[in-house]
């Protein structure tokens, strides 16, 4: 962890125990954010989660909730995202 960020590795596709060992390192009652968007750069709460059997494997789905406000910018930063005009 640096800075108080923590970088993951670049990948397309999650599985729920790569999500969970990353989340391993952090408190159990630290909140999550989801980070959308670089040009409209908002932290959301998470929604309640999905689930969908396909082809005979599980896709679990993170929905968006509610907008939290806009992320702080060293978030933006280390996500690589153009600061905030």
């Amino acid at each position: 962890m640096k800075g108080g960020i923590m970088a993951v590795d670049d990948q397309t596709s999650l599985t729920v125990g790569q999500l969970i060992d990353q989340l391993r390192h952090y408190p159990s009652d630290a909140q999550v954010r989801l980070a959308l968007r670089p040009d409209f750069p908002f932290g959301h709460h998470v929604g309640r989660l999905l689930d969908a059997e396909i082809a005979d494997s599980t896709t679990v789905y993170v929905p968006q909730g509610p907008q939290d406000g806009y992320l702080p910018a060293a978030v933006r930063a280390a996500l690589g995202w153009p600061p905030q005009p």
